[in-house]
């Protein structure tokens, strides 16, 4: 696979995940405590700001730094990147929280997505490493030379 093809597939995967995780997140936000209280396209449309549906996008700028191929071929590096992205984004968020007026922005729905999308990300990325990464997909390279350089190569 090419750079770019690899990267576009990490790219997709990681939407559809957030994508995925948003689900949840506006479900219990929506129930709130009262597990009675209806959750309905009223709720969606008054209630949940415009901002919140960015939230997959960007949960993709916090894992920027995991479309290097090297690092996302690495299990243990992925899930630092994961574990970093989630934690940065928590406490940015808590920072964004406290800054502003009170009760102007949900604390659960937001923490649900962080944990669901942290999740789905992670199995997404390991089995990117699982099938991806495997010789079947992986460039044949053919190096033609006797010296040294050919050699080390």
């Amino acid at each position: 696979m090419r750079p770019l093809e690899a990267r576009t597939i990490l790219l997709l995967g990681d939407l559809f995940a957030g994508a995925l995780a948003l689900l949840p997140a506006l479900y219990i936000w929506g129930r709130g405590d009262d597990w009675l209280q209806a959750f309905n396209l009223d709720f969606l449309q008054q209630r949940v700001p415009f901002w919140f549906y960015m939230l997959p996008l960007a949960w993709l700028v916090m894992l920027v730094e995991l479309y290097d191929l090297n690092r996302a071929s690495d299990w243990r590096k992925t899930l630092a990147g994961i574990a970093i992205a989630a934690f940065t984004s928590g406490v940015l968020y808590a920072v964004i929280y406290l800054l502003s007026p009170k009760g102007s922005l949900p604390r659960t729905g937001v923490g649900v997505f962080l944990i669901v999308a942290s999740i789905l990300s992670l199995i997404w990325r390991l089995i990117y490493i699982r099938i991806f990464t495997a010789p079947t997909f992986m460039r044949r390279v053919l190096i033609v030379g006797a010296g040294m350089t050919g050699t080390t190569l």
